[in-house]
C-alpha cells in the first residue's frame, strides 16, 4: 500500500518538511501553484474566502479559486535526507 503512515510524516518533519500556505490569486493561479509545488509535497486543505475549510482527498487535486489558500506539507527548498543519527540525542516530540 502507498498509504502514508505517521512514521513517514514524522521522518519528513525531521528532514525539514513544514506546513506552508499559498494564496491563490488572479496573478498566481491554482495551475501555477500546482506546477510549482515540490513533487512529493502533500496538499492538505483549502481555506475558502469565507474561511470554510475543505480537506484535499489523498491523491486528488486541490480545487481552489482566487482569494483562497492552500495548506500543504513539504519543503520549499531541498530537504536533507535523514540518516536517523541526528535524532539519536533527541527526545521524541509531537509532530506539530
Amino acid at each position: 500500500s502507498n498509504a502514508i503512515q505517521y512514521e513517514d510524516l514524522q521522518r519528513a518533519w525531521y528532514q525539514g518538511w513544514r506546513f506552508h500556505t499559498t494564496n491563490i490569486t488572479e496573478q498566481f493561479t491554482l495551475e501555477q501553484f500546482q506546477a510549482s509545488l515540490p513533487e512529493d509535497a502533500i496538499k492538505v486543505l483549502v481555506v475558502g474566502a469565507n474561511k470554510e475549510v475543505r480537506l484535499v482527498a489523498a491523491g486528488k487535486s486541490a480545487k481552489a479559486a482566487p482569494g483562497e489558500q492552500v495548506l500543504w506539507f513539504g519543503c520549499r527548498e531541498a530537504c536533507t535526507p535523514s540518516t536517523g543519527d541526528e535524532r539519536a540525542a533527541e527526545k521524541p516530540r509531537a509532530l506539530v
